[in-house]
C-alpha cells in the first residue's frame, strides 16, 4: 500500500511539472562568429585580456564626433558650468552687467553669458578658489 501511495505521489509530482512546461522549447538561435577563431597566444604572464591589436581612435578637439560640444561665443550657460569654469582657471574677466546677467571672458576668446547668480554667488566662488582665481578680473 505504500509503494502504490508513494508511486501515485511521485506520478502526480510529474503530471504537474511537465504542465507548467510550454509546449515547444524556447532555445536561444545560435549565431555565427563573424571572425574566425584564432589561437590564443597567451602564454600565462601577460594577464587575464589580451594586448590591444590596434591603436585607439583619437578625436581631435572640435571635430563632429565631440560628444558634449563646448559653448560657443555668445551662449548662455549655466552656473554649474561657469563654476566648473573658473575653477579650472579657464576665465579671465567677469562683467557684471546686473544682478541677473553677467559676461564671462575666457582665456580661448570666447564670450559667455550667465544669468541668475547674483553678484555674491560669484564673490563666494572666487574667494573659495583661492590664488589660482586671484588673476580674474571683475568689472562692474
Amino acid at each position: 500500500m505504500k509503494t502504490r501511495l508513494w508511486l501515485s505521489l511521485v506520478l502526480l509530482l510529474l503530471i504537474s511539472l511537465t504542465a507548467c512546461q510550454s509546449a515547444t522549447p524556447t532555445v536561444a538561435p545560435v549565431v555565427a562568429p563573424t571572425q574566425p577563431a584564432q589561437p590564443s597566444t597567451n602564454t600565462g604572464d601577460e594577464g587575464a585580456y589580451p594586448a590591444p591589436t590596434a591603436e585607439p581612435a583619437s578625436i581631435a578637439p572640435g571635430s563632429a564626433t565631440v560628444l558634449y560640444p563646448e559653448p560657443q561665443s555668445g551662449d548662455e550657460v549655466q552656473w554649474s558650468q561657469v563654476a566648473a569654469m573658473i575653477l579650472n582657471g579657464e576665465v579671465i574677466k567677469i562683467t557684471r552687467d546686473n544682478d541677473l546677467q553677467a559676461t564671462i571672458d575666457l582665456k580661448d576668446g570666447r564670450s559667455l553669458i550667465l544669468r541668475g547668480p547674483t553678484d555674491k554667488k560669484i564673490q563666494q566662488l572666487l574667494e573659495t578658489c583661492g590664488d589660482p582665481c586671484k588673476s580674474i578680473q571683475l568689472a562692474p
